[in-house]
């Protein structure tokens, strides 16, 4: 049996994947992806974060 986990980018539009060692946040890191901070079900892979993580902080600035 062969059990594999990976992590799929949740930006809009964005199909990216990759296979991790395991379902925790560490290993979403070390892969290079991004865990949302406001929201540890979100994942986004190096491509896109960028442009989440200005969205995140224009809405930080928003409610500041």
């Amino acid at each position: 049996m062969t059990i594999t986990t990976t992590v799929q980018c949740d930006a809009l539009n964005c199909c990216a994947e990759r296979e991790i060692e395991d379902a925790y946040d560490s290993s979403v890191t070390a892969a290079g992806w991004h865990v949302d901070p406001n929201d540890g079900y979100q994942h986004y892979c190096p491509r896109c974060w960028p442009v989440v993580k200005k969205e995140l902080e224009e809405l930080e600035e928003e409610d500041a």
